[in-house]
């Protein structure tokens, strides 16, 4: 069975799927850096029709990262499925835990992103200071850190080379 775990057939099918958990992060990173070059390339503020851009994407981006938060809760869960049916493989576990730290913290940049919303929709002036655009980075960068982090086949064989 443990020959079969790390078959290559399943070695293909591990690939693309790590794979996979990482491209969901792309559509986060285009639309992150879209918004935050269009508010900071506007420190005097936004015109009408720039604020409801910047509303739209924000709105866009928030979805995004929703998705992102799902779809990594959803494959933590299905290691843990995994793990139950095949005990003896241990790297599930790593799986697991890197989906759960981005799926945490995909949901707090959204949380992060919503408050750079109400603060943007608040003002007359319709911009919003530097310090939270610079929380909102941090966060970001941390994301993009864990995305970064989601093991691959290559990091699971080094590790577990003993194992199987």
């Amino acid at each position: 069975l443990r020959s079969k775990i790390w078959s290559m057939d399943t070695e293909t099918q591990w690939y693309e799927r790590l794979v996979s958990l990482r491209t969901f992060h792309d559509p986060v990173k285009q639309k992150f850096i879209y918004i935050g070059d269009l508010l900071l390339n506007n420190n005097r503020g936004l015109d009408l029709k720039r604020f409801i851009h910047v509303c739209e994407q924000i709105a866009l981006l928030k979805d995004e990262l929703s998705i992102e938060a799902t779809v990594m809760k959803d494959e933590a869960k299905e290691m843990q499925r995994l793990k139950m049916e095949y005990p003896q493989a241990v790297f599930l576990t790593d799986i697991e835990e890197s989906a759960e730290r981005v799926s945490d913290a995909a949901s707090k940049l959204h949380t992060e992103i919503e408050e750079v919303e109400k603060e943007l929709k608040k003002g007359e002036e319709r911009s919003i200071n530097l310090v939270q655009l610079n929380h909102c980075q941090s966060c970001f960068v941390k994301l993009e850190k864990l995305v970064d982090e989601i093991p691959t086949v290559m990091d699971l064989k080094l590790k577990y080379q003993h194992e199987y």
